[in-house]
């Protein structure tokens, strides 16, 4: 194969290498600017960016709640399947894309519970599975997982369509809230924040937020889900 290179966008860079025979070739997109998560990032000199250790108060409650303000829908909801195909981006050819299908559990801002939405996310592999697309921030989906997201109203127009890209999901698991890097979010005095997921055990740092705590605290009208869903089929070809 020869080895090419592409511009996906203004802050968005990957190289093609040339393939094995025996597996997909992995491309990593070098985001310009740190990927949107809820912790401190730090690019150091060799390129590579880095969590930091998160504040206690990292997260007050005007934060979360600006996520809501900023979603067009926002909801709790479990993947219920992935499709990958290759979408044509004007001056870039086709670039691989995952199609990710979320039920509604609990509606927080809009949506229905019941009802279904694909969201389209830029990475993956190619239809051929010849090649795979890593993007640094955009976050990546399991069928059966739960997540709680923000998502814009640019859905399928744009290579993420969540609030701060990677900012805008966090994991439920179980009946907790946790950030990409596994911290659990926890209300304390009216504030929430998130902590290590060793700390909660203790009482000085606050009880765990519950799913059912945030869609309560945060519920308000809004669009239904399925008003922002993409088919891969109008898109692909």
């Amino acid at each position: 194969m020869m080895c090419r290179t592409y511009g996906l966008c203004w802050l968005a860079f990957f190289s093609v290498g040339c393939a094995s025979s025996l597996e997909a070739e992995q491309l990593v997109v070098d985001l310009q600017e740190p990927p949107a998560t809820q912790v401190p990032m730090h690019r150091g000199e060799d390129g590579e960016w880095t969590r930091l250790t998160p504040p206690r108060d990292l997260l007050p409650d005007d934060v979360l709640a600006g996520r809501v303000d900023a979603a067009h829908v926002a909801f709790v909801g479990r993947v219920v399947s992935k499709e990958h195909r290759d979408v044509h981006l004007p001056g870039h050819g086709r670039v691989p894309h995952t199609f990710v299908t979320f039920e509604v559990e609990d509606p927080v801002k809009g949506g229905v519970v019941g009802e279904t939405a694909t969201l389209r996310f830029v990475g993956g592999p190619t239809e051929d599975g010849s090649v795979s697309l890593t993007v640094s921030g955009v976050p990546e989906f399991r069928v059966g997982e739960r997540d709680l997201l923000f998502v814009r109203e640019d859905n399928g127009r744009t290579l993420c369509p969540l609030v701060q890209c990677e900012a805008g999901r966090l994991e439920v698991v179980g009946d907790t809230i946790r950030s990409p890097t596994g911290h659990v979010l926890v209300t304390e005095a009216g504030k929430t924040r998130f902590v290590a997921a060793s700390e909660p055990a203790r009482s000085s740092v606050g009880a765990p937020m519950r799913r059912a705590d945030v869609v309560r605290r945060w519920h308000r009208p809004g669009p239904s889900a399925a008003s922002l869903s993409v088919s891969p089929g109008t898109l692909t070809r």
